[in-house]
């Protein structure tokens, strides 16, 4: 699965997690896997008696959502699709010897 796949597919089972919840505020999801908002549902969710609820659905899928963008910044090259290439980087000391660069090797072909 190419690295771009990957990242909607992590995000978007999140809100297929809380597809029942977002849809009684209003909020679906449509074949694209973008979120809608519905104005006039969400307007009257959360004015209405549970409210609170409401806000506590959302507040769960916002903390479920910066937890997930979270842990893609640890290693964002996961979902790339990039080749990542190692060079052997002489005189340091580090545990591999050699270091990743997703530039390393590049070749550019242009006249001078």
């Amino acid at each position: 699965m190419h690295g771009s796949h990957r990242l909607l597919n992590e995000v978007s089972a999140i809100s297929n997690h809380f597809s029942d919840a977002l849809a009684a505020v209003g909020i679906s999801s449509n074949e694209s896997r973008h979120l809608q908002l519905n104005q006039e549902q969400f307007s009257a969710a959360i004015s209405g008696n549970d409210a609170s609820e409401h806000f506590n659905t959302l507040n769960q899928f916002k903390s479920a959502l910066s937890g997930e963008v979270n842990r893609i910044s640890i290693d964002p090259m996961r979902y790339i699709n990039k080749v990542i290439v190692e060079y052997k980087n002489p005189g340091k000391t580090f545990v591999a010897p050699y270091a990743p660069s997703a530039y390393a090797g590049m070749l550019i072909d242009q006249a001078l």
